[in-house]
């Protein structure tokens, strides 16, 4: 009977961490920091980001603008309370998919594609000192060959993961 709720217990917690989303997704806050009258964000200039793409990268600050906007922040030029940095790390990364040998044993062969991975931070500043109060980062990837409407699907739901804890509950 043990074995058994073993197994399942088991079983269960492989497909609960299988669920999570392919992003891995960390957040950290400065807890002294008082995020309770936060109403609006601002940019900081975005930095050249190789292998994004320039789409791809309107497409992410579009996300993170519609989820600011969802936590009731509003988008302004003068004196916002938090500016937003955003950090786009990307790199090609090399995935074997199959090897094998023919029958006479004197060759392999093996295929390969490329695929790309990377990390998005986030990094949240006081508006007024610049320095930073909140930070998400996320590791994932999103296919170059995945449709427009797909890749803002993607990138909602990672903004929403990033921001899942923003701004944090106070005494935190």
């Amino acid at each position: 009977m043990r074995f058994i709720i073993l197994f399942f217990v088991i079983a269960l917690v492989a497909l609960v961490s299988g669920c999570g989303g392919s992003a891995t997704v960390q957040q950290d806050w400065d807890p002294d920091y008082d995020f309770t009258d936060l109403g609006s964000y601002g940019w900081l200039p975005l930095r050249a980001t190789p292998n994004i793409g320039e789409m791809r990268l309107k497409r992410l600050v579009g996300a993170i603008d519609a989820e600011m906007a969802s936590k009731g922040m509003r988008l302004t030029a003068d004196e916002p309370d938090v500016l937003l940095v955003l950090h786009v790390i990307s790199e090609k990364s090399l995935k074997l998919d199959e090897y094998g040998y023919k029958v006479n044993w004197d060759k392999n062969t093996s295929s390969s594609s490329d695929l790309d991975k990377g990390s998005i931070m986030i990094d949240v500043l006081d508006g007024k000192s610049r320095e930073m109060v909140f930070r998400a980062v996320a590791d994932g990837k999103v296919a170059p060959s995945s449709t427009p409407e797909e890749q803002n699907k993607k990138f909602a739901k990672l903004v929403t993961k990033l921001f899942a804890k923003f701004p944090p509950p106070p005494g935190q």
